[in-house]
């Protein structure tokens, strides 16, 4: 797989190096098959920080809930 948590505990995914070993169209072709789409609008950017403030679990596993605030 081309994804790489970057770090234990990280909130964002990154690409492996071998990620940029493809070629465009390999890229556009596997992002395309992901269960999300984002064609050819820029990644959204935030202004203000992430904080955890829920979390929901069921079955013994846990996810936190992530939300943006302002500085």
């Amino acid at each position: 797989m081309f994804f790489n948590a970057l770090a234990a505990g990280c909130k964002k995914l990154g690409f492996r190096p071998t990620w940029n070993n493809l070629t465009q169209t390999e890229q556009e072709n596997f992002k395309k098959r992901m269960p999300f789409y984002r064609g050819s609008a820029p990644e959204s950017q935030i202004d203000g920080y992430m904080t955890n403030d829920r979390t929901y679990s069921a079955g013994g596993r846990a996810l936190d809930r992530s939300t943006v605030r302002s500085y």
